[in-house]
């Protein structure tokens, strides 16, 4: 994440990867909240999830300027 900041770009990581963190992290915190596991857990896999969520910013960012930048741009 970081050094997708600092290249400002996401060359190399798979959508289809990122995606499946996202939905294994969704999966995850749904267990820990169903399960009435731990509140740490919880926090883990939110933090993890929110992780996610930055890297598929990045890749929305970075990845259009790859091909070419952004429609209207």
């Amino acid at each position: 994440m970081i050094a997708n900041y600092k290249n400002k770009s996401t060359a190399g990581l798979s959508l289809g990867l990122i995606l499946s963190w996202f939905l294994g992290d969704t999966t995850k915190i749904y267990y820990y909240v169903a399960k009435s596991q731990p509140f740490q857990f919880v926090v883990c896999g939110v933090l993890q999830l929110a992780t996610d969520v930055i890297i598929l910013g990045q890749m929305y960012f970075y990845g259009s300027k790859e091909k070419g930048g952004r429609k209207g741009e």
